[in-house]
């Protein structure tokens, strides 16, 4: 018996098109299953720092789109956004020793010529205005308690009886 064949898939890794490209896979095949195979649900287990945004809402996407609940589990460090794909789970669980990165969107671009810090700051705006509406979503809180409490100007750390106070986890256990 192994993991997959559980309905459980195992993600440690950064977060790029190549490395979430098996679990978009996962849940699309899990999808396609006749109705009489499908599974209750699907769990997808996370230790991740993050990475591509552009990879994480194709992850987002894809668990929204599953005719299937997909439960999230988030263990060691569940960071940016591996944060937004942790939230997006059906039923949400940190293990105890979790440790949660909320912070709002970088690409580290330092140096611009005028047309592209104009485009950079549209797309900065559009990904802030997609991002709150994420969490507000996902979190049942509001725009304000949003940006004050997860997307502030600096990082947020959230242990996960801190995640679970605010609403970000349904549940803190052991795996």
């Amino acid at each position: 018996m192994n993991l997959f064949e559980e309905g459980i898939f195992l993600f440690m890794d950064n977060i790029t098109s190549e490395t979430v490209r098996p679990i978009l896979e996962w849940i699309l095949l899990e999808n396609m299953r006749p109705e009489q195979d499908k599974r209750k649900k699907l769990t997808l287990i996370m230790e991740s720092d993050g990475g591509e945004l552009s990879a994480t809402w194709c992850v987002i996407d894809a668990i929204r789109g599953s005719q299937i609940p997909i439960h999230t589990i988030g263990i060691g460090t569940i960071a940016s956004g591996a944060f937004m794909i942790f939230i997006t789970g059906d039923h949400r669980v940190l293990t105890p020793n979790t440790s949660i990165l909320s912070h709002q969107y970088s690409n580290g671009e330092t140096s611009m010529k005028q047309h592209e810090l104009l485009a950079v700051t549209k797309e900065y705006e559009l990904l802030d205005e997609r991002m709150v509406q994420h969490y507000k979503r996902c979190l049942k809180l509001s725009v304000k308690k949003i940006k004050e409490l997860l997307l502030p100007p600096h990082d947020i750390w959230l242990s996960a009886d801190e995640a679970l106070e605010l609403g970000v986890c349904d549940e803190v256990k052991n795996l």
